[in-house]
């Protein structure tokens, strides 16, 4: 029972730092102001110190010693419910906290690719100095017609289901490393 309760308690306190940080992050109003989102930046943060965390109290509770065996189940229960505590996390915030968190997403999206589109389209491929109105509604229909494709992402749904494998994938990746940084068996 200790197995599963430690890792879930370490992961509970994780999901609710994760949740607080984005409540934070919303209500300062420094959700977009980079390139890359603080969003993307804040999970990759909890699941390494929490993952690693994990890990390390394992190590301490077995004296110093640790298999990498020990490490990675240790790392690997934290990712687990860390995992579903993210992606709870992120569809609580997506429909109660700030719903027009999805909209804010597409239309940075949108600013992002309208940009490098034209760069592509007019400079590189058409040879152009100037911006036609003609370019202009070619790269919005492909950009509409891009969009219209991938619009799972542009969803709460999609949102919850990318913080789930990408914090699956992070919380493994952290798993791995730490476990192997911190092997000491005993001679």
């Amino acid at each position: 029972m200790k197995t599963i309760n430690r890792p879930l308690l370490i992961a509970l306190v994780g999901g609710l730092f994760y949740l607080s940080a984005l409540l934070f992050v919303h209500r300062a109003g420094y959700e977009f102001r980079t390139a890359n989102s603080i969003y993307e930046w804040l999970f990759r943060g909890v699941m390494i110190c929490f993952v690693s965390f994990g890990i390390l109290h394992q190590k301490r509770l077995s004296n110093g010693y640790l298999t990498f065996k020990e490490g990675f189940r240790a790392g690997f229960s934290v990712t687990v419910f860390l995992v579903v505590f993210v992606s709870l996390s992120t569809w609580i915030y997506c429909t109660y906290i700030n719903p027009v968190y999805i909209d804010n997403v597409e239309m940075n999206y949108r600013d992002m690719q309208y940009n490098s589109m034209m760069k592509e389209y007019v400079y590189k491929t058409w040879k152009q100095d100037t911006i036609s109105p003609g370019a202009i509604d070619t790269v919005s229909r492909s950009l509409d017609k891009y969009i219209k494709t991938t619009q799972f992402y542009f969803s709460i749904s999609g949102q919850v289901w990318m913080y789930f494998l990408y914090s699956l994938v992070y919380g493994l990746v952290t798993a791995l490393t730490i476990s192997m940084l911190n092997v000491r068996k005993k001679e």
